[in-house]
């Protein structure tokens, strides 16, 4: 099976969905794909929003671009017709194909630019139906002319059931309100609403079960099915809540997939019950982290909910129902529980570890939160919209106003239970009563008075970022102030700040930079090898060392500067192993952890697909115990590798993938 992954590329599974693993050896990432499709031959083709079809004649390993000289659009949908020919649904029309994909010629004069084919498909009868911002099109010759067949609606997706009824959904196209579900029982001829429970709703036929009847999915609504032609609608419970699902396939009896906002998710009983199965696939931007006493990783997304991984990332699970869509914050109080705060939803709890979450805004006036942070005396603190501020004193059930007194704040942070600083556009200030009086702190020295991230390592050290990328560093709680290097280790604005329990400062740049600084040092030290060049969400140390950054292309870890190898012996080992390397795909490098259950003599080699030896990343004696190393690929090209561990009799190999 294959998914497309928005921005991210084309993921398969050889196991009915349980694991994915990323195909597309060729093809360039991050791309929109926005369809995939398998046609007679078992060639994989897939359309994408920059203009471009990919096509693969080797199950989706290796992809070339086709079509470049004769589509010049967006490719919303494509079709395999019994005839042959292959239809790509597009923003200026439809286009043909009738040698597998190789190359392409415009067959919709009927059709003007601007006026976007949203999908398209071929009936089992051979007739091809495109639905345009106009109406819904059929052509009965293949393409060679087409016929307007229904003026009212403009759909954005279509499937025929195994009865040959043709069910599409979309908006009217003169009002540009939800149609609920229109269909036709006449080979696409003539069109009505089907039923009276999905009329006037936001709604998307998706596809067939194993008994060939539809299944639609309803905005907010969840998953509906008829099996009588329309007329009548059975609701079907889910697991993945009002996530928005894009696709939905039969995998044999009984068996069900469905790819949504929060991932793949998978029924073996006709959709009674479904199970979560994204192992291996990315999900939508991850825009905040949170790091929990035992270890765990909270990530919080948008549009996906919260995930939680416990193996440093290796994977990861899809915590409850309930957390609001757009999640710009997560936090951890431990007795209060954990909180996320969203863009236009306001503040959410759950008091049993993620599994069940509750609205928790209450006096709250705005529902967009920024920040989340509990003050020295265990007070909870939300930064909300236009640097508004809010307290609660009972663990997050009622909020309060936080007058500060003073314009344009910026930030704020506790150093200690007996001060308050203040970041504002015009300085930066302190309080000893939480902003009833104000005192100024920063110096006529600094070049910019408009402080953007206060970032307190521990009660003798607080940092003062300002507009200018300028940081300053105080050690007497700002009565004096020092500046450290000013570049970070590159250009942009702080978007977020970490603090390990040593004190090591990590800061995050808009520029996709990472910087880290330790209590005993002046200058900021870039940590950037591995991450994209994006904006970056959010970070968070872990209770082991490991920085966490949360970036539009998924998380990525690192080891601090802080980090050492001093601790207890190793536990002995008693299974050899070799872990599959991570992040995978790299760019430019990766880590390997393998385990050694006796001192032996370790090889660790990585190879290319020709079986040229190309790097030895270990060739000498080892202790017991689990060890890891860096693959760096920097000076390598792009392709598929492999390592190979060898320890006494023990081999086992593995492959990975290096993506510039």
């Amino acid at each position: 099976m294959f998914v497309t992954v928005r921005t991210a590329g084309i993921y398969g599974s050889t196991n009915g969905g349980a694991t994915w693993g990323l195909r597309g050896s060729g093809t360039p990432t991050p791309y929109n794909f926005e369809c995939i499709v398998v046609t007679s031959k078992g060639t994989l083709l897939a359309g994408t929003g920059q203009q471009d079809i990919w096509r693969s004649i080797d199950n989706g390993y290796v992809w070339k671009r086709v079509g470049t000289t004769d589509v010049s659009a967006q490719i919303y949908g494509l079709g395999v017709s019994p005839h042959g020919f292959l239809f790509a649904g597009t923003s200026k029309g439809v286009y043909r194909s009738e040698d597998d994909g190789l190359t392409w010629a415009h067959v919709s004069n009927w059709i003007d630019d601007g006026n976007h084919v949203h999908c398209i498909t071929v009936l089992r009868n051979g007739y091809v139906v495109a639905c345009a911002s106009d109406g819904i099109y059929r052509s009965t010759d293949d393409g060679v002319s087409w016929t307007r067949v229904c003026s009212d609606i403009a759909p954005s997706s279509i499937v025929e059931d195994r009865l040959g009824n043709i069910y599409v959904g979309g908006i009217y196209v003169r009002s540009y309100q939800p149609c609920g579900v229109w269909g036709s029982l006449d080979t696409a001829l003539t069109w009505k609403p089907m039923g009276t429970t999905l009329t006037d709703v936001s709604a998307r036929p998706l596809g067939l079960d194993a008994s060939g009847f539809v299944i639609v999915f309803v905005t907010d609504g969840g998953l509906f099915k008829t099996t009588d032609g329309g007329q009548e609608w059975s609701h079907i419970t889910t697991s993945f809540g009002k996530s928005r699902v894009w696709t939905l396939v039969a995998n044999g009896a009984d068996s069900l997939i469905a790819g949504t906002d929060s991932g793949v998710h998978t029924s073996i009983d006709g959709g009674r019950t479904w199970k979560h199965n994204s192992v291996g696939l990315p999900w939508l931007t991850p825009t905040a982290l949170e790091a929990q006493a035992d270890g765990r990783i909270l990530a919080g997304t948008d549009g996906c909910g919260v995930f939680a991984s416990s193996n440093h990332g290796a994977s990861w699970t899809l915590l409850g129902e309930g957390v609001p869509s757009d999640i710009t914050t997560i936090k951890d109080f431990e007795a209060e529980g954990i909180f996320v705060g969203s863009e236009s939803y306001g503040l959410y709890r759950s008091a049993d570890g993620g599994e069940s979450w509750a609205s928790s805004d209450s006096g709250m006036e705005l529902k967009q939160i920024r920040d989340l942070f509990r003050g020295s005396n265990g007070t909870l603190f939300a930064e909300t919209g236009s640097r508004t501020f809010f307290s609660s004193t009972d663990g997050g059930r009622y909020w309060r106003p936080f007058t500060l007194g003073i314009a344009d704040v910026r930030c704020i942070a506790f150093p200690s239970t007996d001060w308050l600083f203040i970041g504002t556009a015009n300085g930066a200030y302190r309080s000893s009563n939480e902003g009833v009086d104000l005192e100024r702190i920063d110096p006529p020295s600094w070049t910019s008075p408009f402080v953007l991230k206060i970032v307190v390592a521990d009660a003798d050290l607080v940092y003062a970022s300002t507009s200018n990328n300028t940081m300053y560093r105080t050690r007497d709680m700002g009565n004096s102030w020092g500046s450290v290097y000013n570049q970070y280790g590159g250009s942009g604005q702080i978007a977020t700040a970490a603090v390990d329990s040593a004190g090591e400062v990590a800061l995050g740049l808009s520029s996709g930079v990472v910087a880290l600084i330790r209590p005993s040092d002046s200058m900021f030290v870039p940590a950037s090898n591995g991450l994209p060049k994006t904006t970056i969400n959010d970070l968070v140390y872990s209770s082991d060392g490991f920085l966490y950054a949360a970036t539009p292309l998924g998380v990525y870890r690192t080891r601090g500067l802080s980090a050492t190898a001093i601790g207890p012996d190793p536990p002995h080992v008693t299974v050899m192993g070799l872990e599959q390397n991570y992040p995978n795909p790299f760019n430019p490098s990766t880590t390997i952890r393998y385990a050694v259950s006796d001192r032996s003599h370790v090889t660790l080699a990585v190879y290319n697909t020709l079986g040229q030896q190309v790097v030895i990343l270990q060739n000498g004696e080892e202790q017991a115990g689990n060890h890891e190393l860096q693959f760096d690929a920097s000076e390598l090209p792009t392709g598929v590798y492999f390592y190979r561990l060898r320890a006494g009799s023990y081999s086992e190999t593995r492959k990975c993938l290096f993506l510039r």
